[in-house]
């Protein structure tokens, strides 16, 4: 392939936009990345022959970088946003307009919204503050066609990206996933009933999903998968949704969401934002497991009747083109708050801005006073 990799660059600016797509979509349809300095000059020439580009060109591009796990830089997904936008109607159910959605949540990048990019810079180009709402309206005029990993996957998306459709687009999804559900494999499964506890909505029919998940077995579900299934079985138990998972699935996923958490990595930012709660004199915990085994707070501070979750919150609780956190981080937050803790959320790009101690001091404590008296248990 890469001799393929070799003659492709030598002809690269020939390619027009259907060429361009589908050699993209072929690299990752065979799992095989090629050099970073390929991919860029790739990028290029997608970026200037952009306008060019059909609907499902866009959305093979879209897929393809992000199975390939390349983030183009921003300014291109803006642009490639904006030609989405101009073609939003021409997207199909059956691939493209899921395919898309799908691509820019494992991209973490959140269409139609200005803001911070990941090296914390102003982005040049303020997008469609609307485009969210006109994904949803496509997705509506669509959803009878979609089949149950577009459904899956496109609830996945609105999840991961934080953005939470209306009650009205969720009772139509709902009744679609409902009409399909026989032909949900384990994954459509997991995402869906993780997606709609991001979203804290309390589905109608929690027995079908019961009886759909009775037909298989634990070794069914991947590692994320299982993941998935108990947080969302502890979601409904925060809000005591007549939902639970069958028997031997269940314990299987409390074993596994038991194990995650104890694999931790302690970063260089958490240490920083420990050290100098240390300094202060608060009593703080590095990596304080919770006592259910659920979950291992960055750093947990016990101050007078008050137990916080201080959370140290690096790029990838956060979309890549803006200051918003990311589904899995609400996620986080909802299930330490049902279990007593404030969390105070410590951004990156805030933490970053500090030059001196004073200054971080001085931020953490209006943090934590901020925080005070807000427990819930």
């Amino acid at each position: 392939l890469q001799d393929y990799e070799k003659l492709i660059i030598s002809k690269l600016t020939d390619f027009n936009p259907r060429e361009l797509a589908n050699t993209l979509w072929a690299f990752a349809t065979l799992n095989h990345t090629p050099d970073d300095g390929m991919l860029q000059k790739m990028e290029g020439e997608v970026v200037a022959k952009l306008t060019d580009f059909n609907s499902q060109e866009l959305a093979n591009t879209l897929w393809a970088f992000a199975k390939l796990n390349h983030t183009p830089d921003d300014g291109m997904l803006q642009k490639m946003e904006g030609e989405v936008v101009a073609k939003l109607t021409d997207f199909q159910p059956h691939g493209s307009s899921p395919m898309r959605l799908w691509a820019f949540a494992t991209l973490n990048h959140t269409p139609g919204r200005a803001g911070c990019c990941k090296d914390g810079g102003e982005l040049n180009h303020t997008p469609d503050d609307g485009m969210p709402e006109k994904m949803e309206g496509e997705v509506v005029a669509k959803l009878t066609d979609f089949n149950p990993q577009n459904l899956a996957n496109t609830l996945w998306a609105f999840a991961t990206l934080n953005h939470t459709p209306d009650d009205g687009m969720l009772q139509k999804m709902e009744g679609e996933v409902v009409a399909k559900l026989t032909d949900f494999n384990s994954q459509d499964l997991a995402n869906t009933l993780w997606s709609v506890s991001i979203f804290c909505y309390e589905l109608s029919f929690f027995d079908d999903f019961h009886s759909r998940l009775a037909e298989f077995h634990c070794y069914d579900f991947s590692p994320a998968g299982l993941s998935q299934l108990y947080q969302a079985h502890m979601v409904a138990e925060t809000f005591q949704w007549p939902f639970v998972l069958p028997t031997g699935l269940l314990e299987a996923a409390k074993q596994h969401q038991m194990r995650a958490s104890e694999i931790v990595r302690t970063s260089h930012f958490q240490r920083q934002v420990h050290t100098e709660l240390v300094k202060m004199d608060y009593s703080a915990e590095l990596e304080y497991r919770t006592p259910d085994g659920m979950f291992s707070l960055d750093i947990r501070v016990v101050h007078g009747e008050d137990d916080l979750a201080v959370e140290a919150d690096g790029p990838s609780h956060f979309a890549i083109n803006k200051q918003v956190q990311l589904g899995h981080t609400k996620l986080r937050n909802v299930m330490l708050e049902a279990r007593g803790y404030t969390v105070v959320s410590i951004p990156y790009y805030e933490w970053d801005s500090l030059a001196s101690t004073i200054e971080r001091q001085s931020y953490l404590c209006a943090k934590l006073t901020g925080a005070q008296g807000k427990a819930t248990r």
